[in-house]
């Protein structure tokens, strides 16, 4: 019997909104992504995030629910594709002066 792999999700998402202290949110959300076991790539500016992120379904739900708790994300979209694995080998969140979609 062969085990069964869990299932994999990448989330792409951006919101505009106001983030008074970008570089503290930067760091303590990088945290929190490394805490999940999410990997992928985060901006955030202080009129915003952006960010391509993977993981187990569980893992993404988790993180999805957390940032609709924030009033600021509480509306986000995600986009939702379902994955083998995930994307990226590290999980990154940098701090950019402006996001560019």
């Amino acid at each position: 019997m062969t085990e069964q792999k869990k299932p994999y999700r990448v989330l792409l998402y951006y919101k505009y909104t106001n983030i008074d202290d970008p570089e503290a949110f930067a760091k303590d959300h990088l945290a929190f992504c490394k805490g999940l076991g999410l990997k992928g790539r985060i901006l955030v500016a202080k009129e915003g995030l952006n960010g391509t992120v993977s993981g187990t379904v569980e893992q993404t739900q988790i993180y999805m629910d957390t940032l609709h708790s924030d009033p600021r994300f509480s509306d986000m979209v995600f986009k939702i594709d379902e994955a083998t694995g995930t994307h990226s080998k590290k999980c990154s969140c940098g701090l950019v002066k402006r996001l560019s979609l």
